[in-house]
C-alpha cells in the first residue's frame, strides 16, 4: 500500500514539474497561449501583477500580456526550488 502511495505521488510530481516547465518556458517565450495552458477557464489567481485578484481566464489572459508587453527587451527567468506536492489527484497544491 505505502508502495502505491509513492508511486502516485511520485507521478503527480512529474506532472506539476511538467506545468511549472511549461509555465517558465512560456514566460521566457512571452507565449500568452502556452501560459494560459496551465490555468483553467474558472482560473482564480491572487496576490498578482499589479493587482490583489484575477477572477477567470479572459482576465488572467488580460494580465500575462500587460506584462509581457511591459517587459521592453527585458528577459524573465522563472526558476522554481525545491518542488513540494500535496495531495493524490486533482485537487492538488504545490509551491515551489
Amino acid at each position: 500500500m505505502q508502495s502505491d502511495r509513492m508511486s502516485e505521488l511520485t507521478a503527480l510530481t512529474d506532472s506539476v514539474r511538467r506545468i511549472t516547465d511549461r509555465y517558465a518556458a512560456a514566460v521566457l517565450d512571452r507565449n500568452v497561449d502556452e501560459f494560459m495552458s496551465n490555468y483553467a477557464q474558472e482560473v482564480r489567481v491572487f496576490d498578482t501583477w499589479r493587482r490583489a485578484a484575477c477572477e477567470g481566464a479572459s482576465e488572467w489572459r488580460k494580465m500575462a500580456e500587460d506584462w509581457f508587453g511591459s517587459l521592453g527587451t527585458d528577459t524573465v527567468i522563472v526558476t522554481f526550488g525545491e518542488l513540494h506536492v500535496a495531495g493524490t489527484s486533482v485537487p492538488a497544491t504545490f509551491c515551489g
